[in-house]
């Protein structure tokens, strides 16, 4: 069966992770935020990985989602501290024009490399310009209630949550409260990339 890109090509894109704090970007675990979960990402947010992950996102190719997860998958399941855990993808902000969830798909192939089950479970309370559109500043002002849990079967216990690129880190944090508020745990936050210049060294 044809594939829309090379499984190999896409391993050569993404060098071994090292986890990083999400709110600050220094190696987990970090002395300053201890009790936040390690961000585990693909690549840098540059070159062909931008590009490929622009296709997805932005010219229609919903094909390459399922190939870049079974990628994040691979790499992720050779590193010795990645935990175990239920994925859960961001969910799309409501009113996207979008058909598709690009971070689901990136969790759904994930899903088959780890044989973890997806669990799509967030929403967005309200309607809000995605944040691609808002500045730095913008991002960090999320709401801290931006995200919910629905209704759901079983305990959010070790989630994993999966978005496509990690810019200030925001969105994920959120995500992550969202599940605690709903009585879960959040293990560990997976992106297929993460800006340069979102938030290397500095608070959200």
């Amino acid at each position: 069966m044809a594939v829309p890109v090379c499984p190999a090509c896409l391993d050569a894109l993404l060098p071994p992770p090292t986890p990083v704090c999400p709110r600050c970007g220094v190696p987990a675990p970090c002395p300053a935020h201890p009790d936040l979960p390690p961000l585990f990402f693909g690549t840098l947010h540059d070159g062909m990985p931008r590009r490929l992950l622009l296709d997805l996102k932005y010219r229609g190719q919903s094909s390459l989602g399922i190939p870049m997860g079974h990628a994040l998958g691979r790499l992720v399941a050779a590193c010795p501290s990645f935990p175990e855990g239920d994925l859960v993808p961001v969910p799309l902000h409501r009113g996207s024009p979008r058909s598709f969830n690009q971070a689901k798909l990136l969790a759904e192939g994930m899903a088959s490399v780890l044989s973890r089950p997806v669990r799509d479970v967030l929403e967005w309370q309200r309607a809000l310009s995605p944040q691609a559109e808002r500045s730095a500043a913008d991002r960090r002002s999320l709401p801290e209630e931006a995200l919910s849990v629905r209704r759901c079967s079983g305990p959010l216990r070790g989630v994993i949550l999966v978005d496509d690129v990690c810019t200030t880190g925001t969105t994920f944090l959120r995500a992550a409260g969202a599940v605690m508020r709903a009585g879960g745990a959040v293990s560990a936050l997976v992106s297929w990339s993460r800006s340069r210049g979102g938030n290397p060294h500095g608070p959200l």
